[in-house]
């Protein structure tokens, strides 16, 4: 039964006896060579088929079974320049597919296998693909591993695959990569590169439509620029085909950027709280110039001007205040300004006032104000209007007053605000007073009842005295 299965499986294999038998006695090679068959398509098929019998007698370094690489089209293949080829191929025989593959030798220009890095392709089949440019016989080698990465059973042996490409018409260069707009300044450099495909390619550069002579490879080095270095810069690509030109990219070349430098710098300003202070700077250099404005190093948000106005300051306004100007070629900074904030000077208002007094000849008056306002406060005592020497607090004593003492005081309080004046206060002095002394006393006297007594006695002493008669020490009421 086994055998049948397998005869209807390889029909198309046309072997003696003894050979097909020696096969059916490998059954990883029928099993491997139908998965082959089957990954790699119709056209694979058939050279598997026209391949089977050197196959399966070959041998596998380390694998059991024949090993044959099967390639389709068969190797060695033809190809033609310009024509888009492919070649698939794949290792049969093996108790397995293969899982990776060595590929070395020249490919052919144009030609590349997908998936390839470097000399290695982790497949179980791969391809030789593309569009060949150039007429020639190309050779590789090629050897399959069991495992990924070239690991596990094989490395032997090394299959050969070999690519004839015949020449054919020729088509002019086709451009891959077009050439950049680029600028630069005056004295400084620029590079414009293009590549084209179509075999062998030469480049010859041109400046506004005329040729710059030594400019014949893919990329065009420009240096020590100036301003007539500006233009417009194309390639023009030639092969046996024809010429073709590239898309034009423009050089501009401007004068290299100044960076900004300060002609004028904040000055240091002071402000009482609640209000506006300004600062202004002014900085040359190659235009467009920003500008932003720092307090004790940290950005001010919105503040990008020349100038600074900070209107209503409190004290946490009071800092380092700075400019930054920047520009392509560079940023400068100008020299800090301080702004010192304080609290308005208050004028002094008086709290309390000093007050009317009296006194006699050789007495003491005292007279007392006090005012409020911004320190320091100085005051000034003045009588009628003229300052008294010495008598600057806010306490006015004086000792021994005369008649000439007598007049009108007021106290002076002043400060950075101004000045404020106390009420008016006056001073009346009077003579001494002498006490009462008696001059007559009053004298004894007898009266009956009914009858009247009279008693008389008369004082001398600063006026008016005033008198009071007494009975056994009790005041005599009229």
């Amino acid at each position: 039964m086994t055998f049948l299965i397998l005869f209807q499986r390889l029909r198309w294999v046309y072997l003696p006896a003894s050979l097909l038998s020696m096969i059916l006695q490998r059954a990883p090679l029928v099993r491997v060579l139908v998965t082959a068959e089957s990954a790699l398509g119709g056209g694979v098929s058939a050279l598997l088929r026209s391949a089977f019998t050197v196959a399966a007698v070959g041998s596998y370094h380390a694998l059991a079974g024949a090993t044959q690489l099967a390639t389709s089209p068969a190797t060695p293949a033809s190809a033609t320049a310009g024509q888009a080829f492919s070649m698939a191929f794949a290792l049969t025989g093996a108790p397995s597919a293969a899982k990776s593959y060595e590929i070395k030798g020249t490919l052919p220009p144009g030609l590349s296998v997908p998936g390839m890095v470097g000399d290695l392709l982790n497949a179980s089949t791969g391809t030789i693909t593309g569009t060949p440019t150039t007429a020639g016989s190309y050779s590789l080698s090629i050897r399959a591993w069991s495992n990924t990465n070239k690991r596990g059973d094989g490395g032997t042996p090394t299959f050969t695959v070999q690519i004839n490409v015949q020449g054919g018409a020729v088509a002019p260069p086709s451009f891959t990569a077009h050439p950049a707009d680029a600028s630069a300044v005056v004295g400084g450099s620029a590079n414009f590169s293009a590549s084209a495909t179509g075999g062998t390619v030469t480049y010859q550069w041109r400046k506004d439509g005329g040729t710059l002579a030594g400019a014949t490879a893919a990329t065009l080095s420009l240096t020590g620029l100036t301003l007539a270095s500006a233009g417009s810069y194309d390639v023009v690509a030639t092969n046996a085909g024809g010429s073709t030109t590239s898309n034009a990219a423009t050089l501009t070349v401007t004068q290299p950027a100044v960076a900004p430098s300060f002609t004028s710098q904040p000055a240091s300003a002071s402000a009482n709280v609640g209000g506006s202070v300004s600062f202004t700077a002014s900085a040359s250099g190659t235009a467009p110039i920003t500008y932003q404005w720092t307090k004790d190093g940290a950005p001010i948000n919105g503040a990008t001007s020349t100038t600074l106005t900070l209107n209503a300051v409190t004290l946490a306004s009071a800092g380092s205040y700075q400019l930054t100007a920047t520009n392509a070629a560079g940023s400068a900074q100008s020299n800090a300004a301080m702004l010192t904030v304080t609290q308005p000077a208050v004028a002094p208002s008086f709290t309390s006032q000093p007050a009317n007094a009296s006194a006699t000849v050789g007495g003491t008056v005292t007279f007392t104000a006090s005012a409020s306002g911004t320190v320091p406060i100085t005051y000034q005592w003045t009588k009628d209007g003229a300052p008294i020497n010495g008598a600057t607090s806010t306490t006015l004593t004086l000792n021994s007053v005369t008649l000439a003492s007598a007049g009108s005081y007021r106290l002076t309080a002043t400060n950075t605000a101004g000045s404020a004046q106390s009420n008016v206060a006056s001073l009346t002095v009077s003579d001494a007073i002498v006490a009462p002394t008696f001059s007559s006393q009053p004298a004894n006297a007898t009266a009956t009842v009914g009858g009247t007594a009279t008693f008389t006695a008369s004082a001398n002493g600063t006026a008016p005295i005033a008198y009071q008669w007494t009975k056994d020490g009790a005041p005599i009421t009229g």
